[in-house]
């Protein structure tokens, strides 16, 4: 477990650092502000005989809110390791502002 969590923050530090660095054109040209991003990242456990409609519908809200929610920058769900049923979704938005407006959408009001 402990080698787990070092993975982890490890994970979360070099994914910040990126961000931070990032002079990417395409970042740029969006006038995304890198020091007011937010990166979260959530875990889920998911019902086993569920598990594949549950990453049909992830994939395409993922997709969707990158698409139309102004400061989605990026939705990356994956399964974790073995269990097949454990769900790390990392998640980058523009600000937290722009995390707040994505908790406002439809599939999360159901």
């Amino acid at each position: 477990m402990l080698h787990y969590n070092r993975l982890l923050l490890f994970s979360i530090f070099t994914l910040s650092y990126l961000i931070s660095s990032c002079t990417s054109p395409t970042l740029d040209s969006a006038n995304i502000n890198t020091d007011n991003m937010m990166i979260r990242i959530a875990e889920l456990e998911i019902e086993p005989d569920k598990i594949n409609e549950y990453l049909n519908i992830l994939k395409e809200e993922a997709a969707a809110s990158v698409k139309i929610e102004p400061g989605v920058i990026a939705i990356f769900p994956m399964q974790i390791g073995n269990a097949s049923h454990q769900i790390r979704i990392v998640e980058i938005y523009q600000d937290s502002a722009a995390y707040t407006a994505h908790l406002q959408t439809p599939h999360f009001l159901l």
